[in-house]
């Protein structure tokens, strides 16, 4: 079986994973982070809740991704070259949107709130979901699985998550 001819319950069980795990663990090691440093539970109870919640939005983003990713690659898998640079961006967008939601139930008049929310979490499924696509279309390419990918990057989203907010605290710091 080649890229986009496996059953569309692999390519969807597969992006829910990576969409659900970065979005949990992702925020919510920055609570903990947090926690480590000024000693508080405050960003633990904060950042662990709203973890639950862009988890169960990066499910649901996985899904859609997941379902989409499959069509294109079976529309596109004679020109699989195509298909590489297309991870970031869509990456960028599903992390944004969650992120931006989330901003505004946290802080609903916070405009500044909201475009912290969803600049980080744009960074960070950019980085996920770009880092991830090329090695996962590789193996699906080549009739493998692609769930050892995206458990790797499932674990890994607390790192990426971290350099999102590093990403995003340089940006933010630059222009100001």
């Amino acid at each position: 079986m080649t890229a986009g001819e496996e059953p569309l319950a692999s390519w969807v069980r597969d992006f829910a994973l990576l969409g659900g795990g970065t979005g949990f663990f992702a925020p919510s090691i920055l609570g903990l982070v947090i926690w480590m440093t000024d000693g508080t539970f405050q960003a633990v109870e904060v950042l662990v809740p709203v973890g639950a919640v862009c988890g169960v939005i990066g499910v649901l983003a996985g899904v859609i991704v997941g379902t989409a990713f499959r069509a294109v690659t079976r529309w596109l898998r004679e020109w699989p070259l195509v298909l590489f640079p297309i991870g970031f961006p869509v990456g960028g967008i599903s992390g944004a949107v969650p992120g931006w939601i989330i901003a505004r139930v946290i802080e609903p008049y916070s405009m500044q709130t909201a475009i912290a929310g969803a600049s980080i979490s744009g960074i960070a499924g950019g980085l996920v979901l770009g880092l991830v696509w090329v090695p996962y279309l590789a193996m699906r390419l080549r009739g493998r699985p692609g769930w050892p990918v995206i458990l790797g990057m499932t674990l890994f989203a607390p790192v990426i998550g971290m350099l999102a907010v590093i990403g995003f605290g340089v940006m933010w710091e630059a222009l100001h």
